[in-house]
Protein backbone atom coordinates (compact mmCIF):
# COMPACT_ATOMS: atom_id res chain seq x y z
CA UNK A 1 0.00 0.00 0.00
CA UNK A 2 3.02 2.41 0.86
CA UNK A 3 4.05 1.94 -2.92
CA UNK A 4 0.86 2.82 -4.79
CA UNK A 5 0.73 6.09 -2.18
CA UNK A 6 4.18 6.50 -3.54
CA UNK A 7 3.65 6.25 -7.00
CA UNK A 8 0.52 8.49 -7.00
CA UNK A 9 2.41 11.13 -5.22
CA UNK A 10 5.03 11.06 -7.70
CA UNK A 11 2.72 10.51 -10.44
CA UNK A 12 0.69 13.98 -9.49
CA UNK A 13 3.85 15.80 -8.72
CA UNK A 14 5.04 15.28 -12.54
CA UNK A 15 1.82 16.29 -13.57
CA UNK A 16 1.41 19.31 -11.67
CA UNK A 17 5.17 20.14 -12.22
CA UNK A 18 4.65 19.68 -16.37
CA UNK A 19 1.30 21.98 -15.93
CA UNK A 20 3.35 24.55 -14.31
CA UNK A 21 5.81 24.64 -17.01
CA UNK A 22 3.72 24.21 -19.95
CA UNK A 23 1.46 26.58 -18.85
CA UNK A 24 -1.79 24.77 -19.25
CA UNK A 25 -1.71 25.09 -23.11
CA UNK A 26 -2.14 29.12 -22.73
CA UNK A 27 -0.68 31.28 -25.41
CA UNK A 28 1.65 34.16 -24.70
CA UNK A 29 2.66 37.39 -26.74
CA UNK A 30 5.98 35.89 -27.00
CA UNK A 31 4.58 32.80 -28.53
CA UNK A 32 3.18 35.12 -31.21
CA UNK A 33 6.52 37.02 -31.73
CA UNK A 34 8.27 36.13 -35.23
CA UNK A 35 7.89 35.94 -39.26
CA UNK A 36 4.20 35.51 -40.78
CA UNK A 37 3.32 34.10 -44.11
CA UNK A 38 0.31 35.13 -45.90
CA UNK A 39 -2.71 32.88 -46.14
CA UNK A 40 -4.67 32.88 -49.43
CA UNK A 41 -7.80 31.09 -49.70
CA UNK A 42 -5.94 28.26 -46.79
CA UNK A 43 -2.52 28.61 -49.15
CA UNK A 44 0.76 29.84 -47.55
CA UNK A 45 1.50 32.69 -50.03
CA UNK A 46 5.05 34.21 -50.28
CA UNK A 47 5.06 37.72 -51.94
CA UNK A 48 8.59 38.51 -53.74
CA UNK A 49 10.34 41.12 -51.71
CA UNK A 50 7.79 41.17 -48.64
CA UNK A 51 8.08 39.79 -45.35
CA UNK A 52 5.77 39.78 -42.37
CA UNK A 53 6.75 40.05 -38.57
CA UNK A 54 4.86 40.20 -35.17
CA UNK A 55 6.96 41.61 -32.16
CA UNK A 56 6.26 42.92 -28.95
CA UNK A 57 6.45 47.24 -28.87
CA UNK A 58 5.55 47.36 -25.11
CA UNK A 59 4.97 44.64 -22.45
CA UNK A 60 3.43 45.53 -19.30
CA UNK A 61 1.17 48.93 -19.50
CA UNK A 62 -2.09 50.01 -19.24
CA UNK A 63 -4.45 50.68 -21.75
CA UNK A 64 -7.98 51.30 -20.53
CA UNK A 65 -7.18 50.81 -16.83
CA UNK A 66 -6.47 47.04 -18.15
CA UNK A 67 -2.89 45.50 -18.08
CA UNK A 68 -2.12 45.82 -21.67
CA UNK A 69 0.72 44.42 -24.65
CA UNK A 70 1.52 46.81 -27.15
CA UNK A 71 2.43 44.67 -30.13
CA UNK A 72 3.47 45.46 -34.22
CA UNK A 73 2.96 43.97 -37.00
CA UNK A 74 5.36 44.53 -39.25
CA UNK A 75 5.75 44.27 -43.22
CA UNK A 76 9.10 44.86 -44.39
CA UNK A 77 10.31 45.54 -48.01
CA UNK A 78 13.24 46.48 -49.56
CA UNK A 79 14.87 49.08 -52.01
CA UNK A 80 17.34 48.53 -53.86
CA UNK A 81 18.15 52.05 -55.47
CA UNK A 82 19.12 52.52 -51.64
CA UNK A 83 19.77 49.35 -50.43
CA UNK A 84 17.39 49.68 -47.39
CA UNK A 85 15.05 47.78 -46.32
CA UNK A 86 11.80 49.72 -44.59
CA UNK A 87 8.72 49.09 -42.59
CA UNK A 88 5.17 49.79 -43.04
CA UNK A 89 3.64 49.15 -39.12
CA UNK A 90 0.13 48.85 -37.76
CA UNK A 91 0.02 48.86 -33.49
CA UNK A 92 -2.25 46.81 -31.74
CA UNK A 93 -3.29 47.20 -27.91
CA UNK A 94 -4.19 43.59 -27.17
CA UNK A 95 -5.48 42.47 -23.59
CA UNK A 96 -2.33 40.87 -21.71
CA UNK A 97 -4.28 37.73 -20.84
CA UNK A 98 -6.68 37.22 -23.42
CA UNK A 99 -4.60 38.74 -26.55
CA UNK A 100 -7.56 40.36 -27.64
CA UNK A 101 -7.54 43.41 -29.44
CA UNK A 102 -9.12 46.12 -27.19
CA UNK A 103 -9.25 49.23 -29.91
CA UNK A 104 -11.26 48.07 -33.40
CA UNK A 105 -12.24 51.29 -34.60
CA UNK A 106 -9.74 51.44 -37.65
CA UNK A 107 -7.36 47.92 -37.59
CA UNK A 108 -8.77 44.35 -36.29
CA UNK A 109 -6.21 42.03 -35.00
CA UNK A 110 -7.74 38.61 -34.21
CA UNK A 111 -5.84 35.89 -32.88
CA UNK A 112 -7.67 32.46 -34.45
CA UNK A 113 -7.75 29.06 -32.31
CA UNK A 114 -4.75 27.40 -34.79
CA UNK A 115 -2.62 30.09 -33.41
CA UNK A 116 -2.70 32.18 -37.07
CA UNK A 117 -3.50 35.97 -37.00
CA UNK A 118 -6.05 37.61 -38.73
CA UNK A 119 -5.02 41.55 -39.32
CA UNK A 120 -7.77 43.64 -41.16
CA UNK A 121 -9.37 40.57 -42.46
CA UNK A 122 -5.80 39.02 -44.08
CA UNK A 123 -4.96 35.82 -42.69
CA UNK A 124 -1.50 35.39 -41.21
CA UNK A 125 0.81 32.12 -40.64
CA UNK A 126 3.64 31.94 -37.99
CA UNK A 127 6.69 30.20 -40.00
CA UNK A 128 9.41 31.02 -37.88
CA UNK A 129 10.48 32.51 -35.31
CA UNK A 130 12.76 35.13 -36.77
CA UNK A 131 12.44 38.50 -36.11
CA UNK A 132 13.77 42.01 -37.09
CA UNK A 133 14.91 44.81 -34.51
CA UNK A 134 11.94 46.95 -33.17
CA UNK A 135 13.92 50.24 -33.65
CA UNK A 136 14.82 48.81 -37.72
CA UNK A 137 10.68 49.25 -38.00
CA UNK A 138 10.90 53.20 -37.42
CA UNK A 139 12.36 53.67 -40.70
CA UNK A 140 8.98 53.67 -42.46
CA UNK A 141 7.59 53.67 -46.13
CA UNK A 142 7.36 58.10 -45.53
CA UNK A 143 10.92 57.88 -44.94
CA UNK A 144 11.76 55.80 -48.20
CA UNK A 145 9.38 57.99 -50.22
CA UNK A 146 11.06 61.24 -49.20
CA UNK A 147 14.31 59.84 -50.13
CA UNK A 148 13.31 58.46 -53.34
CA UNK A 149 12.02 61.86 -54.07
CA UNK A 150 15.81 63.51 -53.40
CA UNK A 151 17.68 61.10 -55.92
CA UNK A 152 17.62 63.22 -59.31
CA UNK A 153 16.23 60.01 -61.30
CA UNK A 154 13.05 60.96 -58.98
CA UNK A 155 12.72 64.30 -58.60
CA UNK A 156 10.55 64.84 -61.56
CA UNK A 157 8.29 61.62 -61.18
CA UNK A 158 4.68 61.56 -60.20
CA UNK A 159 3.32 60.52 -56.79
CA UNK A 160 1.67 57.67 -58.81
CA UNK A 161 5.17 56.67 -59.69
CA UNK A 162 6.59 56.63 -56.30
CA UNK A 163 3.91 55.09 -54.94
CA UNK A 164 4.05 52.53 -57.19
CA UNK A 165 7.58 51.86 -56.15
CA UNK A 166 7.43 52.37 -52.35
CA UNK A 167 4.25 49.69 -52.07
CA UNK A 168 4.85 47.06 -55.02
Amino acid sequence: MNKVTKLIVIIMSIIATSMIFSGCGTITAEDLTGEYVLVDHGKETKEDGKKYYLMIKEKDIFFENKPAIEIRFTKQRYNQELDKYYYTNSDFYVDAKTLKEFDRQSRQFTLNEDKTIVIDDIQYKKISNDNVNLNDTNYTDNYIYRDLNNLPKYRNATDDTIRDIVYY
